[in-house]
């Protein structure tokens, strides 16, 4: 939204890129407004997908029962993000998406197994899907240059 607010932004050149719970904001987004070029790296199918990730079922428990939780990192994160995310469709947000999309996807990622991008595959029109083997999570080590070529070539074909 507030890319649309800027009187400097092209509105018909807005392109969006999202890793891991950025990919899953993207496709919402993606779903929302018009936007030219979507790129979702090790983005999930489901929300409950990227909760039972990043959360055990005690700590999901304490984070309802108190309404808040310490993370790992030390940050306080309230329940009303956990019932908020819930009710976010990604599937129902997807098949929304009408301009052209990039799933990546490596086959050794732990966090969000490339399963999710072979779904979320079957419920757009308009994408493509590229699926990295031996990338992980953040297409580390080797598999770095080519997230971002890929990235790169993507947006210059499709925000024209």
């Amino acid at each position: 939204k507030f890319l649309y607010e800027q009187d400097f932004v092209n509105k018909k050149l807005i392109g969006i890129v999202g890793h891991s719970w950025g990919g899953d904001i993207g496709i919402f987004a993606a779903s929302k407004y018009s936007v030219q070029s979507l790129v979702t790296i090790a983005a999930r199918s489901s929300t409950d997908h990227f909760i039972s990730s990043h959360f055990s079922t005690d700590e999901i428990e304490e984070l309802l029962r108190k309404g808040t939780f310490v993370t790992h990192d030390y940050k306080t994160m309230s329940s009303d993000f956990l019932i908020d995310f819930k009710n976010y469709d990604l599937k129902k947000s997807a098949s929304k998406i009408k301009c052209p999309w990039l799933i990546l996807h490596g086959t050794d990622d732990k966090r969000a197994p490339y399963s999710e991008a072979r779904e979320l595959y079957s419920y757009v029109p308009e994408k493509t899907i590229d699926i990295v083997e031996m990338a992980d999570h953040t297409f580390s080590g080797e598999h770095r240059q080519y997230l971002l070529d890929t990235v790169g070539n993507w947006f210059n074909k499709t925000m024209k």
